[in-house]
């Protein structure tokens, strides 16, 4: 981010140089890059990369843990009681996982939101059913 808008705001004094007839227009780029640079360190991106980082982790085993339950589960190896009790565990894990990781919320993003419920019923399709 930070290179980008130093590449704006060093190309638009020289574009405002060379085409003086658009010196609104250079000035303007270059007023949106300052500004820009000087809420960039207040926009919360930096500690969500960080939070999501370590959540991917845990959400990581905690998949491995539940593909290893499924299979239990689909063997038919476990009464509705136990299932139950194992889907609560790995709701359980997920929801101490996120509140430990995440202090703010997260926007959501409908589209991709779907995309991601496509991708993990093909995943699921592909590895799970018969």
């Amino acid at each position: 981010m930070k290179i980008i808008l130093a590449v704006a705001s060093s190309s638009s004094i020289g574009a405002w140089a060379l085409w003086k007839d658009y010196s609104a227009v250079w000035a303007g780029i270059i007023a949106a890059s300052q500004v820009i640079g000087a809420i960039t360190p207040f926009l919360p991106y930096k500690s969500r990369l960080k939070a999501y980082s370590s959540l991917i982790n845990e959400l990581e085993e905690l998949m491995v843990r539940s593909e290893f339950q499924w299979h239990a589960i689909s063997q038919g190896e476990l009464t509705p009681t136990e299932i139950n009790k194992a889907r609560f565990e790995i709701r359980s894990l997920k929801q101490k996982a996120l509140t430990k990781h995440i202090q703010t919320t997260i926007p959501t993003d409908l589209k991709r939101h779907n995309r991601a419920e496509e991708l993990a019923n093909q995943y699921f399709a592909t590895f799970y059913e018969g």
